[in-house]
């Protein structure tokens, strides 16, 4: 029984570090040819973590031929464990250098997620409070009472004297609100009836800056849907909805995939024909580890909680999704400082606040 035992905890080791390979590459494969890797790319930070765990209890047993397989496994998908779990600090602005601050928020059109009531809009207030130079909204036309509940006439008042110049949506459904003179340039679609991009042209201190909110394709789960989802953490009362739900559910997810992927193509092709420096932000509703992101960060784009942060980073906070799906990337004559995540879960995404540091423009290196 004994060697029977050890034979399976060493199979399902061994299992276990090709999921971990699996899940670290399943975003080097387009969804358009086959969409099923994607799926392993949500569940990559979770994988690794598992495999380390499990790496460390062989070695206390000192088996160390399944804990060099553990390793060996954490070690070829280290780029893309890094990216999810960064082990970077937070860096200090230089003399010279001009800081500003970005916040990218899926605000829900300023309803609270879960059905809590205030005299005031919460989230209106949360980025009142934050004090960013920028803030990227997504899910959000325009900041009027007949979209934004609660949404009070000194709320509207505070925007409009803390952010001068604001750029609304039409069929965008991305908000604006900037301390620094700010340019429309373009909105598009792709995959969906609504835009699910719009490009700024930005003045800070001397330089030109290109921003790029980003909504891309959402997995379009229905409330039931998600709900299974949820009851996932309760095996016994989920197997009955997951045979009965799964096989919409795997469909949305996948088409959702190559949805994004579409998007993530579109946006890459905009990011090659613009430029100098560069920041995109927004909810990508996608991970590290994906196509998408990947498409979109490209060759030429850095990701400012990988440069800055210390672990892992969840954005979505719903339905048992606890995934790192809004990002800020960025490229050109910024330098991050920090990502922080705003701890308030009005909407069902958490925001971040990016702060950057712009290079004085006699320091910068000529090309």
């Amino acid at each position: 029984m004994t060697t029977i035992l050890r034979i399976t905890t060493k199979v399902l080791t061994y299992l276990l570090a090709l999921a971990a390979i699996a899940a670290a590459y399943g975003g080097h494969i387009d969804p358009h040819l086959w969409a099923t890797p994607s799926l392993l790319t949500l569940a990559y930070p979770y994988i690794a973590m598992l495999t380390l765990a499990i790496a460390i209890v062989w070695l206390c047993f000192r088996r160390y031929t399944p804990a060099a397989i553990c390793a060996a496994a954490l070690v070829a998908g280290s780029g893309t464990l890094f990216v999810n779990m960064p082990v970077s600090m937070q860096k200090s602005v230089k003399p010279g250098e001009k800081q500003f601050s970005l916040m990218t928020y899926n605000i829900l059109h300023g309803v609270d997620a879960r059905g809590r009531t205030c005299n005031t809009n919460r989230s209106v207030d949360y980025v009142l409070s934050s004090k960013a130079d920028i803030v990227c909204l997504q899910e959000l036309y325009r900041l009027s009472p007949k979209e934004v509940p609660s949404l009070t006439p000194s709320q509207l008042d505070a925007i409009e004297k803390t952010y001068p110049y604001r750029i609304e949506g039409k069929t965008t459904p991305m908000t604006l609100l900037s301390k620094y003179p700010v340019t429309f340039i373009k909105s598009g679609r792709v995959s969906s009836w609504l835009d699910i991009y719009a490009l700024y042209r930005l003045s800070i201190a001397g330089h030109t800056v290109h921003l790029l909110n980003l909504h891309l394709a959402s997995y379009n789960l229905s409330d039931k849907e998600r709900e299974v989802m949820t009851d996932i953490h309760g095996v016994r009362s989920a197997r009955n909805s997951i045979s009965r739900f799964k096989g919409s559910i795997l469909a949305k997810m996948k088409k959702s995939y190559r949805d994004r992927a579409a998007d993530a193509e579109a946006v890459r092709e905009l990011l090659d024909s613009i430029k100098g420096t560069v920041i995109v932000c927004g909810d990508f509703n996608d991970v590290p580890a994906s196509w998408a992101y990947r498409k979109v960060r490209g060759g030429d784009m850095s990701d400012a909680y990988a440069d800055t942060g210390f672990g892992l980073m969840n954005t979505y906070n719903m339905h048992g999704f606890w995934f790192h799906i809004d990002h800020v990337l960025y490229r050109g004559a910024v330098r991050p400082l920090s990502v922080q995540k705003g701890n308030v879960d009005y909407s069902d995404h958490f925001p971040l606040i990016a702060s950057f540091a712009l290079t004085p423009k006699k320091t910068q290196k000529k090309k």
